[in-house]
């Protein structure tokens, strides 16, 4: 009775998940940059290309305004993929919103400025074992296994083993 009254709208997505969506390209597509959202991206690639002394901010907002979509683009925009064709259609259509940002992201490649983002979860309660458990994930995803430090357990193993 209702499906006469109303549609579903095909492109409405699931919400942003920063672990399972960093290397889904399809998201950065979807992405409908703003002049607000250029603003906060433009502060941040600023101070990735050293621009600000303003290193350390606290992004806060309201449940579903969109800050993990925001970061999903600000880590695609500062990692290697700036050769992609998604790197290039993400940053066409900034131009035609902020085109100081525009430039900024040309700079950043142009430099060839990368960064590894590690995506710390909130699960632990132990800040330090989260952020070991998610910089073991980051280097294993990039191909970077030979430089995972030690920690305890590795240790431990090794120790075992000799």
């Amino acid at each position: 009775m209702y499906s006469k009254n109303f549609d579903i709208n095909k492109n409405f997505q699931s919400s942003v998940n920063l672990d399972l969506d960093l290397e889904n390209e399809s998201r950065i597509y979807e992405y409908v940059p703003t002049t607000d959202i250029c603003d906060v991206l433009k502060r941040y690639v600023k101070a990735v290309l050293g621009k600000t002394k303003d290193r350390a901010t606290t992004l806060v907002g309201p449940y579903g305004k969109g800050k993990s979509f925001l970061l999903l683009v600000l880590t695609y925009i500062v990692s290697k993929n700036k050769g992609t064709k998604c790197w290039k259609i993400l940053a066409e259509k900034i131009k035609r919103v902020d085109d100081e940002l525009y430039q900024l992201l040309i700079e950043l490649k142009e430099k060839n400025i990368s960064l590894l983002p590690v995506i710390i979860n909130s699960n632990y309660d132990n800040l330090d074992q989260s952020f070991m458990l998610a910089l073991c994930d980051t280097l294993k995803r990039e191909s970077m296994e030979s430089i995972i430090p030690k920690n305890a357990y590795s240790v431990a193993l090794d120790t075992i083993n000799k």
